[in-house]
């Protein structure tokens, strides 16, 4: 995992794993101080035994990659919103999109499951 100056994080290694017996989060839900400006995950592998949650003030990218939580998985962000060609599973739990419908985009080779619910995301 790699971080900038310009609060940018970037994962891009398909061996690595990212593992939490309960929650695993990154930035902050309320879209606050101490959240990543952009997030481009692609290639890594998340598993959350509660909640999984990714918070980006501008795009937030999931490429390549395989997200599975046992709680309820986040996704929020005030820019573009992109999954391609990967997976996110929550088991017996909901996947929340906190964006603009508008600058949602997901492919039709990535799998979701249950179907995501949709809000906007929070005002600052």
């Amino acid at each position: 995992m790699d971080g900038d100056a310009n609060g940018d994080i970037v994962v891009r290694n398909s061996a690595s794993i990212f593992k939490a017996a309960g929650a695993l989060r990154i930035g902050q839900t309320a879209l606050t101080a101490g959240t990543p400006y952009q997030i481009n995950l692609g290639g890594a592998q998340f598993k959350a035994g509660g909640v999984f949650t990714v918070a980006a003030l501008a795009d937030l990218t999931l490429d390549a990659i395989g997200v599975s939580a046992k709680g309820q998985i986040e996704l929020l962000t005030r820019g573009n919103l992109t999954i391609s060609n990967g997976s996110v599973l929550s088991s017996g739990q909901t996947i929340a999109f906190y964006a603009d419908v508008s600058r949602t985009s997901v492919s039709a080779d990535s799998k979701l499951s249950p179907t995501p619910l949709r809000y906007l995301p929070p005002s600052v």
